[in-house]
């Protein structure tokens, strides 16, 4: 005869909801792009018809960048766990490489070669804080992420784009804090940035000018002042649901940049504040999904928890950047918007979210693994024959 001191093992899994978060992501992911690309038609035709090409050429553009993004994005989503966990830490010296090659000569967009810049430092700094589960007993530790997050900083301020930058420093201070590098790690990190940040923004009179005029409204008068105006009057001209698909005007050459930055005028003008507040909800949802299942995460694998917060993080402070420009919250503009965006940037964004997917795929370990029912001790236990 014996005592059973353990609990019991029930027969089936413990339920978990990651096939109703990836579905309600991968639900979301489709209207935004389909959404996105009937902005995308709606803000390009009229310079298309302008330059003599079919109406719809530069749909025709974006349609190529996502089918790229989803091949891309499909090889990281399929490829296998090892696999996977090999080509992640790789990741950053391809990228870094193209990056550099592209500052020295070769023909590439500036928001594309920064953004890569993000997405590469990303997928090396997930790896290596979670390969080390979080934690960091020495300086000497964190010395590579600190030298390659310096090194992709320096590439992205040579755009002298200080949107892009500022997106790059929360992104990876907030890897750094989630990578378990403590206070101290932060501060070196934010320590070693802040140098190059500083020397871009100075040596930028464009950059200069535009926190005077934030700041002293009316400093400055000409172009600028005139295109600000015209982003309000777009904005407020599409009222509660918006003029409709393809019946705005401010695209005619009014706006500039508004099939690229300031896309976000042109939706207000045709899908009004309702249309807004869609792709507001939309950017929400990705956001609790996302960091949600970062958490539920830390449980199973520290290095997908820290994947999961990177393109979160990525996806969603871009589109909290862009409204900011938009509505000149902040004082520096430029920056796309994911999904929405004309651009080869969407390639880039389509892939991010794909990784994110990904993430969710190893939820379902957490879901899958066994349950032990809590031994009540308060009661006799049970005996079992031999």
């Amino acid at each position: 005869m014996g005592k059973s001191l353990t609990g019991t093992v029930p027969g089936e899994t413990k339920t978990y909801n990651y096939r109703r978060n990836s579905v309600v992501l991968f639900t979301v992911f489709l209207v935004l792009i389909i959404y996105g690309l009937v902005c995308t038609y709606s803000t390009t035709y009229p310079q298309a018809i302008t330059e003599g090409k079919n109406h719809y050429y530069y749909l025709q553009n974006q349609l190529l960048y996502i089918v790229v993004g989803l091949g891309i994005g499909s090889v990281f989503y399929f490829i296998s766990e090892k696999a996977f966990e090999t080509l992640s830490p790789l990741t950053v010296l391809v990228i870094f490489a193209f990056c550099a090659a592209s500052e020295l000569g070769m023909n590439a967009e500036s928001s594309l070669v920064s953004h890569m810049a993000m997405l590469g430092i990303t997928m090396y700094l997930t790896h290596y804080f979670g390969k080390r589960n979080n934690r960091f007993d020495r300086l000497r530790e964190i010395a590579l992420p600190l030298l390659f997050s310096t090194a992709f900083f320096g590439i992205i301020t040579l755009q002298k784009n200080v949107m892009l930058s500022l997106v790059y420093i929360i992104l990876v201070v907030y890897l750094f804090a989630v990578g378990g590098v403590g206070l101290g790690g932060v501060s070196l990190l934010i320590l070693f940035i802040a140098v190059p940040f500083v020397c871009s923004f100075l040596s930028n009179p464009a950059e200069i000018r535009e926190l005077l005029n934030f700041f002293i409204p009316g400093l400055f008068t000409g172009s600028d002042a005139a295109q600000s105006v015209l982003r309000y009057k777009s904005i407020s001209s599409g009222g509660l649901m918006g003029k409709g698909s393809a019946l705005g005007v401010y695209k005619y050459g009014v706006i500039n940049g508004i099939s690229g930055p300031y896309i976000l005028c042109s939706i207000f003008e045709e899908f009004g504040f309702a249309g807004f507040c869609l792709i507001a909800f939309l950017f929400i949802v990705i956001a609790i999904l996302g960091y949600g299942g970062s958490n539920s995460l830390k449980s199973v694998n520290y290095y997908y928890s820290n994947l999961c917060n990177g393109m979160t993080t990525l996806l969603v402070w871009h589109f909290i950047f862009n409204c900011a420009a938009v509505f000149e919250v902040l004082p520096f503009s430029f920056l796309s918007m994911p999904f929405f965006s004309y651009g080869p940037d969407v390639s880039l964004v389509i892939i991010e979210f794909f990784l994110l997917l990904k993430t969710f795929k190893k939820e379902k370990e957490k879901s899958e693994m066994p349950v032990y029912e809590k031994y009540d001790y308060s009661e006799d236990p049970v005996p079992y024959e031999k």
